[in-house]
């Protein structure tokens, strides 16, 4: 064959891959199911996936004949690629399925006002405002596609409810669109929206407390099996103290985790700077501990709680004054007084959540701004008393897991003492290094139990007590 035929043969070959590569992605990628905005940009990335699959599935056999090997990892390729569009697909609707989750409660918040006017959600969930809610926005764009489809707002609503990865929006969206077609009044409809808000909000908060729970346990009790496996290093001469590092790195990694997840009513919005600030002061202590010696980790440690908990100090203020103009509005609300300026002193106690609210109450004030306002703040309020019965548990288990390092390196210390016994058995391991690596760990380990305990307004108190106790333990009862 000529060359300039094979060159012909391989624009054809190209162009056919490309136009079945082009169809595959397409009907993968449905913008009802996914939104326009993503579909756009998945069908670009599944369309090279599928290009390189039908290159690799083509060119297989050929290499097969040359290495048997190659050509059976260039046709395990060409089945990976194909497989990646529907990871690609399922792992993002996981991942939306979630962050609906955690807004849920807030969107339904957000909703109240608009229930009882003559609105349809559907229109109230398309305009949205974006910034406060970060996932809701996606299924926000999927349901303009589908009114722009030709649904009517109902059939729209019951359309999202039926594609829609997470399940708490779906039963929210379900119970909304049943109950108005089956002719309930306009209370009515706001009353089941508040019920289901109540109910997501406290169902929440239970769920994180009891993840929260099990992770701080998990740390604690990692902390105490060194212990245990202390006189089994001991015995078989083995060094284990860099083991003591793990629970040290977990902690802070599941702090920082436990406040990401945290819901997103009910609490201030303090942002992210205390966590950090706190993290990174614990991890500064530690290497302090191992470069410039105990003193000099007590002393970055003192003066980084100091600062942590004045900056927490003044959010706690800022919140705590904020829900109670936010309870004073309430209260005024129901007398027919009420200012749109002042809601915006309450803005701290409800987060985002709140910004996005001022602009539904402006809408509910031609129509009722007491009933919305009073049913808003019931949302927040509720949400608010879940978080703060956290702090009882929370405050019960960073003190477990502040004496979990101390009582450690005292048990530790014991069986240093049987280690010099040992030395005319040819026993060369010390157990007292691995007191040594617990001490300067014990700042970390306490700070996922203040995580429950204290939120985004970390503190480095849990920490200090930790060190402190650990270097009494080390030096005096040791």
């Amino acid at each position: 064959m000529k060359p300039a035929g094979i060159t012909s043969l391989a624009v054809r070959i190209a162009g056919t891959y490309t136009r079945d590569a082009t169809v595959l992605s397409q009907k993968l990628a449905r913008p009802d199911l996914l939104g326009p905005q993503i579909t756009i940009k998945m069908r670009k990335i599944f369309k090279y996936f599928y290009i390189l699959s039908l290159l690799a599935s083509t060119l297989s056999p050929l290499v097969a004949f040359v290495n048997p090997v190659l050509g059976l990892l260039l046709a395990l390729t060409a089945l990976v690629e194909l497989a990646l569009p529907n990871i690609t697909i399922a792992t993002w609707r996981r991942m939306l399925a979630w962050g609906l989750d955690r807004e849920t409660p807030a969107v339904l918040t957000y909703l109240l006002p608009y229930a009882s006017g003559p609105k349809y959600l559907a229109d109230v969930i398309v305009g949205a405002p974006r910034d406060h809610f970060t996932w809701l926005r996606w299924e926000a764009d999927r349901l303009e596609y589908i009114l722009k489809l030709g649904h009517d707002p109902l059939s729209a609503l019951r359309e999202l409810a039926r594609t829609t990865p997470s399940k708490k929006l779906r039963e929210a969206l379900l119970d909304y669109v049943n109950t108005h077609e089956l002719g309930a009044p306009r209370s009515q409809v706001t009353m089941r929206l508040l019920e289901r808000a109540l109910a997501e909000a406290r169902g929440q908060w239970r769920g994180y407390i009891e993840l929260a729970k099990g992770i701080i346990e998990s740390v604690v009790a990692l902390t105490m099996s060194l212990v245990v496996l202390a006189p089994i290093g001991f015995m078989a001469s083995k060094d284990l103290a860099p083991l003591a590092l793990i629970p040290a790195i977990l902690s802070p990694v599941g702090a920082l985790a436990l406040i990401s997840m945290r819901p997103a009513i009910g609490e201030g919005d303090t942002g992210g700077e205390i966590p950090l600030l706190a993290v990174a002061g614990a991890f500064a202590s530690t290497i302090a501990f191992f470069t410039a010696g105990w003193k000099i980790a007590v002393a970055i440690l003192a003066i980084l709680t100091i600062i942590v908990e004045y900056r927490s100090h003044l959010a706690f203020r800022a919140e705590e004054k904020a829900t109670m103009v936010l309870r004073e509005i309430a209260v005024g609300a129901r007398y027919g007084r009420f200012t749109h300026e002042r809601i915006t002193e309450a803005l701290p106690a409800a987060s985002k959540v709140l910004r996005a609210l001022v602009s539904a109450l402006t809408y509910a004030g031609k129509l009722g701004v007491s009933e919305a306002l009073i049913n808003v703040y019931r949302v927040l309020e509720e949400a608010r008393e879940a978080r703060l019965s956290s702090k009882g548990q929370g405050l019960v288990l960073t003190g477990v897991a502040v004496l979990t390092p101390p009582v450690s390196i005292y048990m530790i210390n014991m069986l240093a003492n049987l280690a010099k016994g040992g030395e005319a058995l040819g026993i060369t391991s010390n157990p007292q290094s691995l007191a040594v690596y617990l001490a300067a760990a014990s700042p970390l380990i306490p700070v996922i139990g203040a995580a429950l305990w204290r939120g985004r307004k970390l503190s480095l108190i849990p920490s200090l007590t930790a060190l402190v106790l650990s270097l009494a333990a080390y030096f005096i009862l040791g």
